[in-house]
């Protein structure tokens, strides 16, 4: 809790008008997208940054119904997938 409400004060500093679980995927999809570049894999993987009901209820977050949640309960704010690389950036 103490995390998102301070992302959500830079929010407010930027001047960002997004609201605030945009904002938060927006984030959320920045952080996972920085693993894209990944070339040294040997098999796929999947980044997921998660958060929960409880935690976004605490920051007085409106969850859209749109949201994705997994069947733990968890919300999903972004996730990436990148295919295996094994024939690259391995040294022998």
């Amino acid at each position: 809790m103490h995390v998102i409400n301070n992302l959500l004060r830079y929010r407010l500093v930027l001047g960002v008008t997004d609201d605030d679980f945009t904002f938060l995927q927006g984030l959320a999809q920045g952080f996972v997208l920085s693993y894209a570049g990944h070339i040294d894999n040997d098999g796929p993987l999947r980044y997921v940054a998660l958060t929960g009901r409880e935690a976004l209820g605490e920051s007085g977050v409106l969850i859209p119904d749109n949201a994705v949640k997994q069947a733990s309960g968890a919300i999903v704010l972004a996730s990436i997938e990148i295919p295996a690389h094994a024939d690259r950036g391995h040294m022998p």
